[in-house]
């Protein structure tokens, strides 16, 4: 387990090595989470698709955005990760749009609006008690349409045992599809973090 974790945390910090790590360990390459290289990527095959005459966005990019969701439990930091995500990627060049499908915790939408608002980002919201898969393929298509190159979900925190919560989640993200999808955790979840 020491060493499977060594590994994980190894390809987290240095995405170059691209598989996990140099132990000799025989494990096959697992999919980059190099966020930056990622959205740099699909901007490059949409850019290069909208010259081709497939585009046709009034962004000037043909095709569908990066999309990272981010998921966890309750309190870890998911939308304050988020925004320090959107940070990177914004001091990179890149053009991200928010989208705010926490639609169950109070005061989520007004959690990401101040994060949206000190980053200078547009943010996608549909308010609350609304379906969150609709809002992030809704956030999708919106930032399909303006030309923006990476849409981060933020996603209601739950637990495990929450039912409803954890279908609602494997829902969204069996219908958006997203290039990457994120776990925030800390060191104290232990054993329900695997779970």
């Amino acid at each position: 387990v020491r060493h499977a974790l060594e590994d994980a945390i190894e390809r987290i910090l240095r995405p170059e090595l691209g598989g996990i790590g140099g132990r000799g360990s025989g494990v096959k390459k697992g999919k980059s989470v190099d966020v930056l290289r990622g959205v740099v990527e699909k901007r490059a095959n949409r850019n290069n698709s909208g010259l081709l005459g497939m585009g046709g966005t009034k962004g000037g990019c043909g095709g569908r955005p990066y999309v990272i969701v981010m998921i966890g439990i309750n309190g870890v930091g998911k939308s304050t990760s988020l925004a320090k995500i959107a940070y990177y990627l914004q001091s990179n060049q890149c053009n991200p749009l928010l989208a705010a499908c926490d639609t169950f915790r109070s005061g989520a939408v007004e959690q990401l609006s101040v994060h949206a608002s000190c980053l200078n980002l547009p943010l996608y919201h549909q308010g609350y008690a609304k379906d969150p898969s609709a809002v992030a393929k809704a956030a999708i298509n919106k930032a399909t349409e303006d030309g923006n190159d990476v849409v981060l979900v933020d996603t209601a925190g739950r637990m495990q045992n929450n039912v409803p919560l954890m279908k609602a989640l494997a829902k969204l993200v069996t219908e958006t599809s997203p290039d990457l999808v994120l776990f925030v955790c800390e060191a104290l979840v232990g054993n329900d973090g695997m779970d």
